[in-house]
């Protein structure tokens, strides 16, 4: 079972061209995970389904950044 926090966390993701590197654009959504392994693959899925916040359904496959700024241990990572 997965362990969900009472509130809801914000979870910052950047959006960056996978053949340039080149910054596209970015979103945010909100997340009740604990921990950020459990973050990290929730937006890996949420790419490999292609449903990522602020881009459009069905979009082209991007790096993506992830960053926690409310989370004790935040640290940015990439998805590639």
């Amino acid at each position: 079972m997965v362990e969900q926090k009472e509130d809801a966390m914000k979870v910052c993701l950047e959006y960056y061209r996978e053949i340039t590197g080149k910054w596209y654009a970015d979103g945010e959504y909100e997340t009740k995970l604990l921990h950020m392994y459990e973050i990290f693959r929730e937006v890996r899925k949420m790419r490999d389904a292609r449903i990522l916040p602020g881009l459009v359904r069905e979009h082209s496959k991007y790096i993506v950044r992830v960053e926690v700024p409310g989370h004790d241990a935040n640290c940015p990572h990439l998805i590639v």
